[in-house]
């Protein structure tokens, strides 16, 4: 996650970013942490959405499946099962074309990619070290996120000093999509 960090600041400093604010989720709300952890100050804010602080022992082994899944037979197999985590079922009925759309960016994540960052997020362990995040920060999960659970926002919002909380009420674990104005 240090390294997501290193990278998300270098491109920022790079591209004239520096100084906006920074909205992450899922990964990229872990990957907030890490900026807030290693990089205070870089950004006016953090907002960390429908994300978490550590990953639970208990999910090691669903990660380790998906892993498999993944090596063995491709992003294309991960589609439909990780689709039903990010999306609540009357969202995937009514929402045909925005379902593609994530369905296509999943089958085309290269699977060195994805091994790679499911590793970072396996080996992320922030919660004892959200007390030293000093940027205003905004923790945002989706009601209804049955991978990232509230519980996990609640751990982060209680661990950050002053840290804001709001919830995307009736969204999964892509809350920006499924939910866009009330995100937004």
């Amino acid at each position: 996650m240090q390294t997501l960090a290193d990278d998300a600041v270098a491109l920022a400093n790079e591209n004239g970013f520096a100084g906006g604010h920074f909205i992450g989720m899922p990964t990229g709300g872990m990957t907030g942490q890490a900026i807030g952890l290693y990089h205070p100050g870089v950004f006016k804010s953090l907002s960390l959405c429908m994300t978490s602080s550590q990953v639970p022992e208990a999910a090691h082994p669903a990660w380790a499946a998906r892993l498999r899944v993944a090596r063995e037979d491709g992003m294309a197999a991960l589609s439909t099962p990780t689709l039903e985590r990010w999306f609540t079922e009357d969202f995937r009925a009514a929402n045909p074309d925005a379902i593609e759309k994530v369905a296509a960016m999943i089958r085309n994540t290269s699977v060195p990619g994805y091994t790679r960052c499911s590793e970072a997020i396996l080996g992320m362990a922030f919660t004892e070290k959200l007390s030293g995040i000093t940027d205003p920060v905004l923790v945002l999960p989706g009601e209804k996120d049955p991978g990232l659970p509230v519980a996990m926002s609640e751990t982060i919002r209680d661990g950050i000093p002053n840290a804001r909380y709001d919830m995307v009420m009736g969204a999964a674990h892509l809350a920006n999509i499924q939910e866009p104005e009330q995100f937004n």
